[in-house]
């Protein structure tokens, strides 16, 4: 019987959004007293682990969220109580319902007043600029004639295309749908209405409104220009975060080399042992300004494969991936070949890993967070986080960890757990041979229906509309972790 794997979008990528390019949903959200807030400081993450179900698990008898009632319906944001990556919402009932996403979702404006991020793209002459943004980011209608030009504030780079009889001229910058699975409510707090609080028998569930009031639009902007390497697209996502940059071959080629100019803005380029590359003030600096991350590349099977190579050279960027890899009878097009540009490195708060047993010295495939059976192993996810802020004397009613699956192979079941991660991990030291301890208990789980929203392993991220959300009940573990 054929097995199935699942993948979800995390940092966007999440994933876990496990993404992710993260059209930005909240990892999680927790229900609390409606009281101010007051930090709390804890030692270490709070951290979690999806996957398959060990032998000795001892399950509940169903999943949580059949056991407990709904959440309460948003009826607004507190902007007053936001920080970079959360927001405080008041319920119908007197409740806050707190979001922790995997991406900063607000910025400071100029009197130093949290904002929503607003990635979106305008034209401005021969370019495209994001609006309000925490890394502002500028794209060229015609990458051969520009750089698209990336900083933050004080340092600005630039990525472009040299013209050449490989690279057509004639491909213009084309704004495709952004990865968000659910339309976030009117109004410039993305809050349902007070007149929808009071009714009753709505099409949509409680917990369905809340998923779209949580869900921000414009954190995620995508553009491609078709067919502007030989079979194939350049795809750029721009991130609160990051610039996710996307070579999607199309089709079998010869070789499969990409040439990009570059503006470093007097930063200077170091390669590093795990292929990044560190761009620094100088080259005493222990910390990077920003980094181009370690490529690799992914079909649309989800196989993933690290035998990308790239370099700098003259100011030229050089990406050399594997045709043999790429060419394979059982390589699976499109394949997108995947540097991305990280304008925050020294941005932490956030962490996930995935590890499979068929990949076990590395991440069994960046981007994305896997869990579930294929022929290619197991995979588990892990992910940690630091709680937000919670109401002084507030009692935690409900927590939950949540994801949109972005794609899946097989057609088995799968059931997907979650568990609480009993000791310390780092993601750059774990492989499935090393990879920290997890408790026999299981929270919550959820059975993935076979075929059911399935996306056909597209991973440029775009058609992602309608994929469903999946949500684990954390509550029990989130308290434990509070009560320290």
């Amino acid at each position: 019987m054929k097995t199935k794997m699942k993948w979800f979008m995390r940092t966007l990528a999440i994933v876990l959004t496990m993404a992710l390019l993260v059209g930005a949903v909240p990892l999680h959200g927790f229900a609390a007293d409606a009281k101010p807030p007051k930090k709390v400081y804890r030692e270490k993450d709070f951290s979690l682990v999806t996957g398959d179900l060990p032998a000795t698990a001892n399950l509940p008898d169903e999943p949580k969220d059949e056991q407990e009632e709904s959440q309460s319906l948003i009826v607004g944001e507190d902007t007053g109580l936001r920080t970079e990556d959360t927001k405080y919402f008041r319920c119908v009932d007197g409740r806050y319902l707190v979001a922790l996403y995997n991406t900063p979702v607000h910025v400071k404006n100029s009197a130093g007043v949290w904002k929503d991020i607003d990635n979106t793209l305008s034209a401005s002459g021969e370019t495209l600029k994001t609006k309000d943004a925490k890394n502002p980011v500028s794209v060229p209608q015609d990458i051969t004639a520009g750089k698209l030009q990336a900083g933050d504030g004080k340092h600005t780079i630039g990525f472009g295309v040299e013209a050449s009889p490989a690279v057509s001229s004639a491909s213009r910058a084309k704004v495709v749908p952004s990865p968000v699975v659910l339309n976030a409510s009117a109004g410039s707090d993305n809050t349902a209405s007070e007149k929808d609080a009071d009714k009753t028998g709505l099409e949509k569930s409680v917990d369905a409104r809340n998923a779209e009031t949580m869900s921000l639009q414009k954190l995620v902007s995508t553009v491609v220009y078709e067919n502007l390497f030989p079979g194939a697209d350049l795809q750029y996502s721009i991130t609160p975060n990051k610039v996710k940059e996307s070579i999607i071959a199309k089709e079998k080629q010869e070789k499969y080399v990409y040439a990009f100019t570059l503006d470093l803005g007097g930063l200077i380029p170091v390669a590093q042992d795990d292929g990044s590359i560190w761009l620094l003030e100088s080259a005493e600096d222990t910390a990077p300004t920003f980094t181009i991350e370690a490529p690799y590349m992914v079909d649309a099977d989800m196989r993933t494969s690290y035998d990308v190579s790239m370099e700098i050279v003259d100011g030229i960027l050089t990406v050399t991936a594997d045709p043999a890899w790429i060419n394979a009878p059982d390589r699976v097009f499109p394949v997108n070949i995947d540097p991305t540009i990280n304008l925050s490195p020294n941005t932490t708060t956030f962490t996930s890993k995935s590890i499979a047993s068929a990949n076990q010295a590395a991440d069994c495939s960046p981007g994305y967070f896997l869990v579930g059976h294929s022929s290619r192993g197991t995979a588990r996810g892990f992910t940690k986080f630091p709680l937000p802020t919670i109401p002084d004397c507030g009692v935690i009613s409900n927590a939950w960890l949540q994801t949109y699956e972005a794609g899946e192979s097989g057609s088995a079941l799968a059931w997907v757990n979650a568990r609480k991660v009993t000791s310390t991990w780092t993601p750059l030291l774990m492989t499935w041979l090393i990879s920290p301890f997890a408790s026999s208990t299981v929270m919550d789980y959820q059975c993935f229906d076979a075929g059911k929203n399935k996306n056909d392993g597209v991973p440029s991220m775009a058609p992602l509309f309608g994929l469903h959300l999946y949500r684990w009940n954390i509550t029990t573990a989130v308290k434990d972790y509070l009560s320290r």
